[in-house]
This record gives C-alpha cells, sequence and structure tokens, in this order.
C-alpha cells in the first residue's frame, strides 16, 4: 500500500486537530507520533500530584 503522504515529521497529539488523514497514517506506520505537553497539562499533573501527597501525609493510602 501506498503512502498516504510523504510525511517527515512526526503527528504531534495535542487535543486538537487530528484529521481521519492523520490517524490512517499513524495506524499503517506512514507517520510517527509524538504526544505534546502543553504547559497546562503538567501544570495539573503538579496539581494532582501534590494533592496526593497531602492526603498521603495525613492518612495511609493505597493504591
Amino acid at each position: 500500500m501506498a503512502p498516504l503522504t510523504d510525511r517527515t515529521t512526526p503527528l504531534v497529539l495535542e487535543g486538537t486537530g487530528l484529521t481521519a488523514a492523520d490517524v490512517t497514517e499513524a495506524a499503517h506506520g506512514r507517520a510517527g507520533v509524538t504526544v505534546a505537553r502543553p504547559a497546562r497539562a503538567r501544570d495539573r499533573v503538579a496539581a494532582a500530584r501534590e494533592s496526593a501527597q497531602r492526603i498521603a501525609a495525613r492518612r495511609p493510602v493505597q493504591g
């Protein structure tokens, strides 16, 4: 099967802008894929970690 495009840069998954053609290319190994880590996501992960640490400091936590 011939590639749909001659994509030389990977698809960047960032929550928007992904097309059906992009998914097809990635599924058939014709495009690399990378995940963007926007500042907002990092901030949310940091906040969740801080919250979990505060709870764990007060009482035993499983998992």
